[in-house]
C-alpha cells in the first residue's frame, strides 16, 4: 500500500511539472521546407509561375543576347493571381532592359482581344501617333480565324506582342536598349510563338 501511494504521488509530481513548465518551454519550430526564398521575400516562385515555365529562361536570355543585350544572366521574377500569370525578366546592373510574358486566361478571351486592339488603334488616332507607332497584325502567330482575321499585333510605341489562343491572351513585352524596333518585334514573336506552343501542349 505505501508503496502504490509513494508511486501515485511521484506520477502526479511529475504530471504537475509537465503542466506548468509550458511558460518556460521554447516555441516549437516551424517548418519552412515549403517555403522558398522568394515566397519568403514577399515574391513570388518564378519555378511554379505558368508564365515562366510557358519560355525557357535560357530562351529569354538567348532572344536578348540576339537581340544586342547583355550576355549574362537576367534577374526572373514572378506575379501571379488567379486568371494572370506574369514573368519578368530585368537586368541586374540597371532599370533599362525589361522583358515579360504574361498569360491572361480570364474569361471573354476574344472579346478583351478586340477591345485592347480596338483601343490601341484608337489611341493612335486621337494622340496622332505616327503610323509607325501603331499596332500591326501579325500572321501565324495566335489564332488567325479570331475577329479580324490576326492573331497577334506588335505595338510597336509599347514594344509589346499581343497574340490570342482559344482562352489565351499572351503579351510580350520586348525592351531592350539598343535593339531596333524590327529585331524586337522579331524577339517577340519568337518568344509569343513559344508560350502559345507551351499552351497547346
Amino acid at each position: 500500500m505505501r508503496i502504490w501511494c509513494a508511486t501515485l504521488a511521484i506520477v502526479t509530481a511529475a504530471a504537475v511539472m509537465i503542466g506548468c513548465g509550458d511558460d518556460e518551454s521554447p516555441a516549437p519550430a516551424t517548418s519552412t521546407s515549403t517555403t522558398t526564398r522568394a515566397e519568403a521575400d514577399g515574391g513570388e516562385d518564378p519555378n511554379a509561375s505558368p508564365a515562366c515555365r510557358a519560355v525557357s529562361k535560357r530562351r529569354i536570355e538567348g532572344e536578348v543576347a540576339a537581340a544586342g543585350g547583355p550576355a549574362r544572366p537576367l534577374e526572373r521574377s514572378a506575379n501571379d493571381s488567379l486568371d494572370l500569370s506574369i514573368c519578368e525578366y530585368r537586368e541586374r546592373r540597371g532599370p533599362d532592359l525589361y522583358v515579360s510574358v504574361t498569360l491572361d486566361t480570364a474569361p471573354k478571351t476574344a472579346l478583351r482581344y478586340y477591345n485592347l486592339i480596338a483601343e490601341g488603334l484608337q489611341r493612335a488616332t486621337f494622340e496622332h501617333i505616327p503610323d509607325s507607332t501603331k499596332p500591326v497584325g501579325v500572321r501565324g502567330v495566335g489564332n488567325d480565324r479570331t475577329h479580324g482575321g490576326v492573331g497577334a499585333y506588335w505595338t510597336p510605341y509599347r514594344s509589346q506582342l499581343t497574340a490570342i489562343d482559344e482562352r489565351t491572351l499572351v503579351k510580350v513585352n520586348f525592351n531592350v536598349p539598343g535593339a531596333d524596333p524590327r529585331t524586337s518585334r522579331a524577339a517577340a514573336t519568337e518568344i509569343a510563338r513559344q508560350a502559345l506552343d507551351s499552351i497547346r501542349g
